[in-house]
């Protein structure tokens, strides 16, 4: 385990904003996300569980008992299908929205720890995830091979030993010593299945765990963000040259420049692939003038627009940035 390993480590396990993701809901929170449907259903399946207790326990005639089981499955279905459908929508919509909140904030901590060692980039990511992969292995190789040996010389080779003497009939005495064979066998088994999970808790498995949904997150989170930078580079609306020249004689107006002033930012070209630069240019030094609300309404219709829509309307994203500068 490399040092900076260790650190990640201890500082995703120190981060508490994953807890708010695994939480259970409070008795108040049901109240408010349940309707009589949940609570019906509900109480249905405790007395169900009640009356299968009592078939199968009290009763002498055990098919009593499939009564109660046929109604809990049918409880269970109803449930499975009309449980998310019949919640109170409010309560279900503001749940939804403290969860995106919660995990927003998880995504956000996880990042700033990974970028606080060093970790940047899904290459760095790959190898973090590998490492932490390494010790899941070593940590289970460690218990395998052994346990591996035990099952084949005190479990499976007994049994093998005790069904060929149960038909060829052979010592009655075999039989006994083969079974207390098997029952050390299984003794030994246990003790070492039981020490594989003790093991877990004293070497940190639950920490590495936890880093290593930290790692899938942060993947899928990289992944999103190369996505929507290829995206965002292939949905380049391409205007006429006529539109980007009026654009570019707009944006010179408001700075008093030439072609292709402030680096090359204000010029027709770039303006052909990115017509939306020319509302941020025109309008930047003269926004506070402007009546906010009207500002703000423009920018967000017309970016949302012209960076996700081909068809955008170019000739009244152009009216409208003329009104706005002359106003």
């Amino acid at each position: 385990m490399t040092y900076r390993y260790y650190n990640i480590r201890r500082e995703i396990n120190n981060d508490n904003s994953e807890k708010g993701l695994n939480g259970f809901r409070s008795f108040k929170e049901l109240k408010s996300l349940y309707k009589p449907f949940h609570w019906i259903v509900f109480v249905g399946v405790i007395i169900t569980f009640i009356g299968l207790f009592i078939t199968l326990v009290i009763l002498k005639n055990k098919l009593w008992s499939s009564i109660p089981l046929v109604v809990l499955i049918i409880l269970i279905n109803i449930w499975e299908y009309k449980c998310e459908k019949s919640y109170n929508q409010k309560a279900r919509k503001n749940e939804l929205d403290t969860i995106d909140e919660k995990y927003k904030q998880y995504l956000n901590n996880t990042y700033i720890i990974f970028k606080n060692n060093g970790i940047n980039t899904r290459k760095e990511l790959a190898a973090l995830k590998n490492e932490c992969n390494f010790i899941f292995d070593k940590r289970e190789n460690k218990f395998k091979i052994l346990s591996n040996k035990i099952f084949e010389l005190f479990i499976g080779i007994p049994i093998g030993a005790l069904i060929s003497s149960l038909v060829d009939k052979n010592d009655v005495l075999l039989p006994t010593k083969i079974i207390l064979v098997l029952m050390s066998g299984i003794s030994i088994y246990v003790i070492i299945t039981t020490a594989k999970y003790i093991s877990y808790y004293t070497e940190g498995h639950r920490k590495d765990q936890r880093l290593l949904d930290a790692v899938m997150e942060m993947e899928y989170y990289f992944s999103i963000m190369e996505d929507n930078k290829i995206e965002k580079e292939v949905k380049k609306m391409i205007i006429s040259h006529n539109d980007a020249i009026v654009l570019e004689s707009i944006v010179r107006k408001v700075h008093l420049c030439d072609r292709a002033g402030m680096g090359g930012y204000i010029d027709a070209d770039n303006f052909e692939t990115n017509p939306f630069d020319a509302a941020l240019i025109a309008l930047s030094p003269i926004w506070k003038t402007l009546p906010k609300e009207t500002v703000e309404d423009f920018l967000y219709r017309w970016d949302c627009s012209l960076r996700k829509e081909d068809d955008a309307n170019i000739s009244q994203f152009i009216q409208e940035l003329k009104e706005l500068v002359n106003y």
